[in-house]
């Protein structure tokens, strides 16, 4: 395991790290305007933080809020992303869980309404073996929105979630977890990596997926890189400048 995954982060770090989340996902076109990554608070299980409502590229420290995991709401007057639901419904269930990832990903989307799960096709996204449940709000509740904005829908995301590293969201987007934020980052980026390949692929013929074992050896491998390409990307896209 990595000292990502072995050290716990100190609040300030989280932060630090939350920031330059938002930065590298929005250069790697996982999220735009829209989107959010959010982390558990090291000093307060019971409660995660995220932006309140910044464009991702955007963010700063200053945009962060603290919500609660019980009930997805933030302090009183805070102004607080309508969608925080989803990452509260996933630390409900999710105790292995430290950071969420919510995007709309172009390439993710047609996995999503066409049903078909994404799947490990190179030894980058082996993390894929672990399962790609996709999520249908109208088997919760009719919304016309799409959007995730009650506990009933985020506990319903989480349900379908169940143990995988992440879940598609018809006509919508994905949720992509991790045992970091650097875990999470990873995750997202290279889901959107494994979703191009696999369109490119499909338009060439029939596609090999990896096997079983091949994606298991692979995701035991790729765990122990977090820390190379986090370094990589905080440089690239500001951690020196905060």
């Amino acid at each position: 395991m990595t000292a990502a995954h072995t050290v716990r982060p100190t609040r300030d770090q989280v932060l630090k790290n939350l920031v330059i989340a938002n930065r590298v996902l929005a250069a790697y076109e996982v999220v735009d305007g829209w989107g959010h990554v959010s982390a558990r608070d090291p000093d307060d299980a019971d409660s995660f933080i995220m932006s309140a409502v910044r464009a991702p590229a955007l963010v700063r420290e200053r945009d962060l809020v603290a919500i609660r995991v019980g009930d997805g709401e933030p302090p009183a007057q805070i102004k607080a992303s309508v969608e925080r639901h989803i990452h509260a419904g996933i630390y409900r269930s999710r105790k292995d869980v430290t950071a969420v990832v919510h995007c709309h990903a172009e390439a993710l989307i047609p996995f999503g309404v066409a049903g078909v799960p994404l799947r490990p096709l190179a030894h980058t996204d082996a993390f894929l073996i672990d399962g790609c449940p996709i999520w249908e709000i109208r088997a919760a509740t009719y919304r016309d929105t799409m959007l995730v904005d009650t506990a009933e829908l985020g506990d319903s995301l989480a349900a379908t979630l169940a143990q995988a590293p992440i879940a598609l969201m018809r006509g919508h987007g994905a949720t992509i977890v991790g045992a970091s934020i650097h875990e999470a980052v990873y995750r997202a980026i290279y889901a959107r990596h494994a979703a191009l390949v696999d369109l490119a692929g499909r338009s060439l013929g029939t596609v090999r997926y990896l096997s079983t074992d091949e994606a298991r050896s692979a995701a035991d491998s790729t765990v122990k890189t977090f820390d190379r390409t986090w370094e990589l990307w905080s440089t690239q896209h500001g951690a020196t400048s905060l």
